[in-house]
């Protein structure tokens, strides 16, 4: 397994980052076919090779992805694709 974990600080309220993670949520849906839920606070997300979770705080939001083998290969590429959707919208 690999493991991507990324800490963002934002300044806005928490049910304003919530809307952003969610809008992240959908695209990586409609990109890479991951399905999410909310429980409270934390969005939970699958797909085939890949889970993990995105906790929304009130100041800060922290993503945690465990990538299986297949889909290692991709993990800069998420990596760089979440980091700079989360530096222009939680900014």
């Amino acid at each position: 397994m690999s493991h991507i974990s990324i800490q963002r600080r934002h300044h806005m309220s928490r049910d304003a980052a919530k809307q952003q993670v969610e809008t992240l949520a959908e695209t990586l849906k409609d990109k890479l076919g991951a399905q999410y839920q909310w429980q409270d606070d934390t969005l939970n997300f699958s797909r085939k090779h890949a889970s993990g979770h995105i906790r929304v705080s009130d100041e800060q939001v922290d993503i945690e992805v465990s990538l299986g083998l297949v889909l290692r290969p991709l993990k800069g590429s998420l990596e760089k694709l979440v980091t700079d959707y989360l530096d222009e919208h939680l900014a």
